[in-house]
């Protein structure tokens, strides 16, 4: 089982040890906003020109966070300095946003339910399990912590993504369905 606190837990892939925990600043939201926008600009790569506009900006993040009170997890390779509690600048491999800053779907507004968006995963770090840890942790939280009993993934614009079947597959190997 997975042991979750407040700010931040340990999670492994079986080779590596990464840490996930809120984006604490100002630079780690740029950061944010910038995996943010490489990750969609791959999975809309089949249907969007190279000049199309970015995903979302630092502004729009900072936004979700100071006006809608969203939380932004991201997950991080842990280093010997993070053993040793000296701080650093680290290299954000992913990232989630808790709840979803898209407030229209049914239950966006229920109390019981928790949902998230733009689950970001730097195209080079895709495939090792970094996304599903921070879906679970972010399932785990909310369910422990959080005391929700249901969560709903804010899979906006699916119409563009039908032609990439290993995002609905990702989804629903995890218990996801439309």
């Amino acid at each position: 089982m997975m042991k979750v606190n407040e700010s931040s837990t340990n999670v492994t892939n079986g080779t590596k040890t990464y840490t996930i925990r809120l984006a604490t600043s100002e630079m780690e939201l740029r950061l944010v906003a910038d995996v943010i926008n490489v990750a969609f600009a791959k999975a809309y790569e089949h249907v969007r020109s190279n000049d199309a506009p970015t995903r979302t900006t630092y502004t729009k993040v900072k936004a979700q966070v100071e006006s809608l009170g969203c939380k932004v997890w991201v997950i991080h390779e842990v280093s010997k300095k993070d053993m040793n509690e000296e701080q650093e600048q680290v290299d954000i491999l992913g990232t989630i946003i808790v709840p979803s800053p898209h407030l229209d779907f049914d239950t966006a507004s229920r109390e019981d339910t928790e949902s998230f968006g733009s689950l970001s995963v730097l195209p080079s770090y895709q495939g090792l399990g970094l996304g599903k840890m921070l879906v679970k942790y972010i399932e785990h939280r909310s369910k422990t912590i959080d005391k929700k009993i249901k969560i709903e993934l804010c899979y906006g614009h699916g119409t563009l993504l039908n032609n990439k079947p290993q995002l609905k597959e990702f989804y629903t190997s995890m218990g996801y369905y439309e």
